[in-house]
């Protein structure tokens, strides 16, 4: 019997599958060719068109120490999202790429969220040495979700859920789209980013503010089809401080127009579970992620620092904030449909009000997935989450000696 478990376990250990093969590049999104339209004009090449459904039966209870009042929740289903996204060719290796949110928790309406120009060719202009640089280089300019850090080619984005094994995202959740540019070189396998941006998520036209600059590092081995190593950094910088307004503040981890993954914990709805932490004015924040792929195993990790010298977006003598995050994240792809997944998540509250923060947030996530289709997920997880340290004059105050625990059930279609 001992035997026959071996076999069984080396047999699953040997499964080569590649469901999460995340490109982690810049690159639109990928659909599928059965959703191409050939365009017989000179200004068109070919259009491709793809949409992103999900909903969720959230079955979470929460707790606190009493200090602040908070409602009893029950099971029941979310808000249903959706993403609507299209690439046009305009030419071989420029392409015009949108996507919008049909439905989210955040914005009910449709909300354009990111239109963009992607350019790795230029083949109008007759020069070898420009063809040569092409080779290794590729441009995006316009409103796009900027590629800060690895993590938010993981997580789930609305509708779009398939990328991530389990269903809640982060507890600080880097993400945002802001009116940027940037320029990735690939040399073999290693890839060098340098960004430029508006350091905020929309229009800005206040006197003094300030720009963002971003870069991120990466090297990336595959061996064969189902070993790869990446290990990238990220840095982000931006300082509105000089605005005289409070008008101009960042985004980076506050901007995600879709909402929490999870609903109406502690009396929130759009930042459920989350810390927003730094979401002002004068900002540095890092990324550090690690991703292990050998067989049927894969493993991801995160350490995010964020601290922002101006957290209250009044003067430069306002109070530092900081928080420090990490996250480990285990998949195990029993099959080419079904897999296991497990992750841990703390974020450590460093500085407070310019004063050193014991506050801690823990979150434990455990979960499975089974893939119906290629384009149809179903996913369970159970979560636990507990806020330490907490007070009345915490943010949010609700959580103080809180936590909350439960099950979510999410089912998607991605095509």
């Amino acid at each position: 019997m001992k035997q026959f478990q071996l076999v069984l376990v080396v047999v699953f250990s040997m499964v080569t599958v590649n469901v999460f093969a995340n490109t982690y590049q810049q690159k639109p999104k990928e659909v599928s060719g059965k959703n191409t339209v050939a365009f017989v004009n000179d200004s068109i090449k070919k259009v491709s068109f793809g949409f992103d459904f999900a909903s969720t039966l959230q079955g979470l209870t929460h707790d606190n120490d009493g200090s602040s009042s908070i409602d009893k929740i029950g099971t029941g289903f979310t808000n249903a999202t959706g993403n609507a996204h299209a690439n046009f060719e305009l030419e071989d290796g420029i392409s015009s790429y949108i996507e919008v949110y049909l439905s989210s928790e955040h914005h009910t309406e449709m909300w354009m969220r990111e239109g963009y120009l992607y350019i790795d060719k230029l083949p109008m202009y007759n020069s070898s040495w420009l063809r040569a640089i092409m080779e290794f280089t590729s441009i995006k300019v316009g409103q796009m979700e900027i590629n800060y850090g690895d993590w938010h080619f993981r997580r789930s984005d609305n509708g779009a859920v398939n990328k991530n094994p389990l269903i809640g995202n982060y507890i600080i959740d880097a993400n945002t789209t802001e009116i940027a540019s940037e320029i990735m070189f690939n040399f073999s396998n290693v890839e060098f980013l340098i960004g430029f941006s508006g350091g905020t998520t929309k229009e800005d036209l206040n006197h003094e503010h300030g720009f963002a600059n971003y870069t991120k590092l990466a090297y990336d081995k595959s061996f064969g089809k189902s070993k790869r190593f990446r290990i990238s950094g990220s840095y982000y910088r931006v300082d509105h401080s000089d605005n005289p307004t409070t008008v101009t503040k960042n985004y980076l981890y506050s901007g995600n127009r879709s909402g929490a993954r999870y609903q109406a914990l502690f009396g929130s709805k759009t930042d459920a579970g989350q810390i927003l932490p730094a979401a002002s004015q004068d900002l540095e924040a890092y990324m550090l992620n690690i991703l292990f792929q050998l067989n049927a195993w894969e493993f991801f990790g995160t350490y995010d620092r964020v601290s922002d010298k101006d957290n209250n977006g009044s003067d430069s003598e306002a109070p530092e904030e900081a928080w420090n995050q990490y996250a480990f994240e285990l998949v195990y792809h029993a099959s080419e449909d079904f897999y296991l997944a497990g992750r841990y998540n703390v974020a450590t509250h460093e500085i407070a009000a310019g004063e050193s923060s014991d506050e801690v947030v823990q979150r434990q996530q455990v979960g499975v997935g089974y893939f119906i289709t290629k384009n149809i997920l179903t996913k369970l997880e159970y979560v636990t989450q507990k806020y330490t340290d907490f007070t009345a004059s915490s943010t949010p105050s609700a959580a103080a000696g809180g936590s909350f625990e439960g099950y979510v059930l999410e089912a998607s279609v991605s095509f």
